[in-house]
């Protein structure tokens, strides 16, 4: 079991998130046409995903997945409400979308994939650390089906589940969150990176 994380270590992780989220964001709002795009401070929430599936609530839910690999590892996860997912896609595909077929699986993965590209790309050029994305994994149905449908590795609870939301200003409806869930030895790296090992 991981154990749990001082004050100080999830405030650099935070500050983390909310760079590598703000660079992402950046690049959803070049995708929507220079359209704004709000994001919230980065929290930490609930550390065990059966709590992060009860606070999503009812109603189906996708996410893009990505393995983050290399001198750090861990998930980096896009995650939104069914709803808000198809307005996003039929934002992209320039038509209204009424389910997740190909297209829009396609459309949400592309994101994932240019967001997840800017979020770990900020974490490099901050830490100087050699980290590399994986392929997207789509998963689709229930907040707990998607949650605990999550890789985490060796099926252990993370040290900490770090979340930014962001929502559309001009799109009522359309928002999601950016939920990161390092592994447990990747802490003491990035700690180590921001000059907060040990502490």
């Amino acid at each position: 079991m991981n154990p749990p994380l001082s004050d100080l270590a999830l405030d650099g992780l935070r500050e983390l998130c909310s760079m590598g989220a703000g660079q992402a964001v950046g690049a959803l709002s070049r995708l929507l046409g220079g359209e704004a795009v709000m994001l919230n401070v980065p929290r930490a929430v609930p550390l065990r995903r059966s709590a992060l599936a009860a606070e999503l609530g009812p109603g189906a839910h996708v996410a893009v997945e990505f393995h983050v690999q290399g001198e750090a590892a861990g998930l980096l996860v896009l995650l939104m409400s069914e709803p808000s997912a198809l307005q996003l896609a039929g934002a992209l595909l320039r038509r209204p979308s009424a389910e997740t077929g190909p297209l829009e699986q396609d459309a949400l993965s592309e994101v994932g994939n240019i967001l997840a590209s800017a979020f770990v790309d900020a974490w490099t050029r901050v830490t100087g650390l050699w980290l590399q994305p994986s392929v997207p994994r789509w998963l689709h149905g229930s907040a707990e089906e998607v949650v605990m449908g999550l890789r985490y590795a060796d099926g252990e609870e993370p040290p900490a589940v770090l979340e930014s939301t962001w929502a559309a200003r001009a799109r009522p409806g359309v928002n999601g969150r950016l939920l990161v869930l390092p592994d447990g030895e990747t802490v003491e790296p990035l700690l180590a990176a921001l000059g907060l090992a040990g502490r």
